[in-house]
């Protein structure tokens, strides 16, 4: 999902040093886009500390002149780089808060920003004395992204079942249960002040779990809320500290207005950057870059259709086939699809690791993009035999 950014780079005359994974460096998009001036760098791990070890091979191999996050564990590494180089960054405090969730709501009270009441718990009886008489209420390990580890519990014994499966690391959140829609908001920044915003409509799926399904892009959403949200993420900017860059905020619309869930000074995944671009004629990737540049980005909107990223789920068990899919990439507003090959054993569906893949819809407006969304509904089927 991130390697948009290599063309962006390489439209603006810059080679790459490209920092990841041993098996995303492998893999053919990344080798499709890199060129004979760019360098790669295998983490060892996917820890702060590795990556920063990876960077700073870098630092020795050659000047940099912009430093780009996309992902989680990359965001504390690539601060301290842009520091060390006095570079355009989210900033070190802002790189820090966005890495732990129980530091976000700590300041986002503090500050008092809209979220949801909540404990830092450091033990089972700590996180039973607090949850009760507030359930329903959502665990959340501090450190993780994708959903991972996140669940809504009901009661006393759902609470320690949760802490027997998952083992969260002390300290873990526990936060009263907000039921209204989820959204995200995509925001540049440019320092310290915000220069585009985005809204994303999130689909996710039922309780206990909440993985997401579905992101559209615009949003159906009153414009008095949207204006709402849009002040929020510039308070959110503002109490992070954050100079420049791109953040990926996480919402619920309550009744008295928008609540922050979490936040990252990241590039937003699944695709999203992608829907902009579709839907909106932003290319967020080249923008992100300019601002890492220290320059304005091009945010100009180019159009007002609309598009969606939809994750198909299937009953746990072994893939015998995608069906459906070659009449599916025939449809029109068809963009891209992706899938685990058959084979593959897909798991209960507890977080985004275990979605089966992606496809990538575009339309005029939101009613067609509804449509055209439907009949792929209809026409594609994930089908699986039960594993042993």
């Amino acid at each position: 999902m991130g390697a948009p950014y290599l063309d962006a780079a390489h439209r603006r005359g810059l080679a790459v040093s490209l920092v990841e994974s041993r098996s995303r460096l492998a893999a053919a998009d990344t080798r499709a886009r890199l060129r004979a001036e760019d360098r790669t760098y295998a983490v060892s791990a996917s820890l702060d500390q590795a990556w920063y070890e990876a960077a700073s091979t870098v630092l020795a191999d050659t000047p940099v002149d912009a430093v780009v996050a996309f992902s989680d564990p990359q965001v504390v590494a690539a601060a301290l780089v842009a520091d060390e180089l006095r570079l355009p960054s989210p900033g070190l405090h802002a790189a820090q808060v966005s890495r732990d969730k129980a530091l976000q709501r700590v300041l986002f009270l503090r500050h008092g920003l809209p979220q949801p009441d909540f404990h830092v718990a450091r033990s089972a009886e700590d996180a039973i004395r607090w949850a009760s008489g507030r359930y329903p209420v959502v665990g959340k390990p501090v450190g993780q992204a994708g959903s991972l580890g996140v669940r809504l519990l009901r009661d006393d014994a759902e609470l320690r079942a949760w802490l027997d499966d998952e083992r969260p690391s002390p300290p873990y959140l526990v936060e009263r249960y907000l039921g209204g829609p989820e959204f995200s908001c995509e925001v540049l920044v440019l320092r310290g002040a915000v220069v585009f915003t985005s809204l994303t409509e999130k689909v996710t799926s039922d309780p206990p779990y909440f993985v997401e399904l579905e992101h559209h892009v615009p949003a159906r959403c009153e414009e008095d809320a949207m204006d709402a949200v849009s002040e929020l993420a510039r308070r959110v900017v503002s109490v992070l500290g954050m100079s420049t860059g791109i953040m990926h905020l996480e919402l619920r619309l309550e009744p008295s207005g928008p609540h922050v869930l979490e936040v990252a000074v990241r590039s937003p995944g699944d695709f999203i950057m992608d829907l902009v671009r579709l839907a909106r004629g932003v290319d967020l990737f080249a923008a992100a870059l300019a601002v890492a540049c220290g320059e304005e980005p091009d945010v100009a909107v180019r159009r007002r259709e609309a598009a969606c990223a939809w994750f198909p789920s299937a009953r746990p068990g072994t893939i015998r086939a995608i069906e459906g899919l070659d009449a599916v990439e025939r449809q029109e507003g068809f963009v891209r699809a992706a899938f685990v090959p058959p084979g593959t054993r897909l798991r209960p569906l507890r977080s985004s690791l275990d979605r089966c893949g992606t496809l990538l819809l575009a339309a005029p407006d939101r009613n067609e993009l509804d449509r055209r969304l439907k009949l792929a509904k209809s026409t594609l089927v994930v089908a699986t035999d039960p594993t042993p």
